[in-house]
């Protein structure tokens, strides 16, 4: 790794090593370089991502009917933005990103290319999970990000990120795992344009930081800095994974939509095609009486909305995402529930593997685990039994758990399967 051009001094932490305790490193970077300048960790030891799981949450990605509900792809060939992307993705018989670089070179002859994947922990449960075990720690010192942080993939050959030098409201950590990546970073904006973005910033460069990292580093930079990825190898692929932290700007907004969005949170649908219909005002005549009226659909959005502000159910809205904020590890929207598993067999020996919290609201308890969200009517005490006996340590017959509880405890319990939150063995293990 190289540091060239350097207008302001990045700090550069070594890594804990294998075995050590990383609550130094967390406490240094946490009380010293959190929101104040970029920092660059060479080798990083036991990083969340790996190069064959990564892959499998790209393939993942770019493929399934639940594509565009979570992200669409984005893909770049030179300059231009691909509209039907679909032949240039990465797909499961590439067997490795390896195998999707080799392809992608063969396909278009060695242009450039750019592939970024949003939301990328949503694809992978394994890769969410150490996600939240890693950055655990930094949440500790520095609050829990409510709303969830992003997780972004960028891979391929680019010259430079297609949408140029630009500002976040996120303070980025930056994974390489393959090749090498370049970042050109400016402490405050480089030009007097009323620009948002510059993707030709040639006269700009001399005034930048420049960062080479190489696969194993890490870079992170804060919110307030603009920035641009370039590639530092002769069109070799490089693969990174962005992990973005929201700190400034429209964060009340993004509440908001949050709040009213439901427990799992997701786009709107994209429309297979315009519409057809020609546009219709938004008050119209209602009847020979010439009252205006509101339109149908306008009128169910505004009846949804004041659904969603009653009083009950902004109660049962609190209540919901105060547990799931406890239970997501600060990254959202979290991977979905497992699906096709059967209740746990009352042979079984089950145990919980992660904190199971809940709350009343309204007469029904909420309870949450892995950032999923589940309402019961199920009496407190039977719940607070249950939990309690699924996290005594050691494992359990599913039967002895369930003993003496109502007939909804086993509801609850394969409810908390589909969540992964519990090891299931089969009797006898």
């Amino acid at each position: 790794m190289r540091v060239l051009n350097r207008t302001v001094e990045p700090a550069v932490l070594p890594s804990p090593r294998a075995g050590e305790s990383w609550a130094a490193f967390w406490d240094t970077f946490a009380t010293e370089h959190w929101d104040r300048g970029p920092v660059v960790v060479r080798c990083l030891t036991r990083p969340p991502f790996t190069g064959p799981e990564t892959f499998e949450a790209a393939a993942a990605a770019c493929s399934g009917p639940e594509r565009a509900a979570l992200a669409l792809p984005q893909l770049t060939v030179g300059r231009d933005q691909q509209h039907d992307p679909e032949a240039a993705l990465p797909r499961a018989d590439d067997r490795s990103l390896d195998g999707y670089e080799r392809r992608m070179a063969s396909q278009l002859g060695g242009e450039r290319y750019a592939l970024v994947l949003s939301r990328f922990h949503t694809h992978a449960f394994p890769l969410w999970r150490r996600q939240t075990k890693f950055f655990a720690p930094l949440w500790r010192r520095t609050g829990r990000p409510l709303g969830g942080t992003i997780t972004t993939m960028f891979h391929g050959t680019y010259e430079s990120s297609p949408v140029g030098v630009h500002k976040d409201r996120f303070a980025t950590f930056m994974f390489v795992l393959r090749g090498s990546k370049r970042m050109r970073m400016w402490p405050a904006r480089p030009w007097t344009e009323n620009v948002s973005t510059m993707p030709d910033y040639d006269a700009h460069r001399d005034g930048s930081l420049v960062i080479e990292a190489s696969a194993g580093d890490l870079v992170y930079w804060p919110s307030s800095y603009y920035h641009v990825g370039e590639s530092a190898g002769s069109g070799t692929a490089s693969t990174s994974v962005n992990v973005g932290v929201a700190r400034e700007e429209h964060q009340a907004e993004f509440d908001l939509v949050r709040f009213l969005d439901g427990h799992e949170a997701q786009p709107l649908p994209v429309p297979p095609s315009p519409p057809t219909d020609p546009p219709r005002p938004l008050l119209t005549a209602g009847g020979t009486d010439g009252v205006l009226g509101v339109p149908a659909e306008l009128a169910a959005a505004l009846g949804r909305l004041r659904d969603a502000t009653g009083p009950g159910a902004v109660r049962r809205r609190v209540a919901g995402l105060s547990v799931q904020e406890r239970t997501s590890g600060g990254f959202a929207p979290v991977p979905p529930p497992a699906t096709g598993l059967p209740a746990p067999a009352l042979t079984a020996r089950v145990r919980a593997v992660t904190p199971v919290v809940w709350t009343e609201c309204d007469g029904v308890r909420l309870y949450s685990a892995h950032g999923h969200v589940a309402v019961t009517t199920l009496p407190g005490t039977a719940l607070a039994t249950l939990l309690d006996r699924l996290g005594g340590g050691s494992p359990r017959r599913a039967a002895e758990v369930l003993h003496g509880l109502p007939a909804e405890a086993g509801d609850v319990l394969a409810r908390l399967a589909t969540f992964r939150a519990l090891d299931t063995r089969p009797a006898g293990r």
